[in-house]
């Protein structure tokens, strides 16, 4: 997202949501009015501390919070006249998919060979708490 620092800083809804609670999953509507904290902004969607609760905010509805929602690869690729697939434009398009509860892209993870701590980086034992 291309928009000021709104992280930690109190924001006040300017109209209704919708948002997925986290980690159930659940359908909410935040209430215009409804104070939130913004906790993260990847891939496009906004995660908000609403109450103590985190909850997901999509693209479409983060103009609730004051910002404008960040083009994603997909929205900004022109169609393959010949029906080919740009192979790089689907993985950039994955690179945006994040799990809420660790703020990475989930895309680097591989299931064969069969994984295992040793092959993370020492940047991401870190930044995931694994060392």
């Amino acid at each position: 997202m291309n928009q000021p620092n709104f992280y930690g800083s109190s924001i006040t809804l300017s109209r209704d949501c919708a948002a997925v609670m986290i980690p159930e999953g659940s359908p909410v509507t935040l209430a215009a009015g409804t104070e939130v904290y913004v906790t993260q902004a990847l891939g496009g969607a906004v995660t908000v501390n609403a109450n103590g609760n985190l909850a997901r905010i999509a693209s479409v509805d983060v103009d609730a919070l004051g910002m404008e929602a960040a083009a994603l690869p997909a929205e900004q690729a022109q169609g393959n006249a010949d029906g080919s697939v740009d192979t790089d434009l689907i993985w950039e398009q994955l690179s945006t998919c994040y799990d809420p509860e660790i703020p990475i892209n989930i895309v680097e993870l591989v299931f064969d060979p069969p994984w295992n701590q040793e092959m993370m980086s020492e940047a991401a034992r870190l930044e995931t708490g694994m060392y």
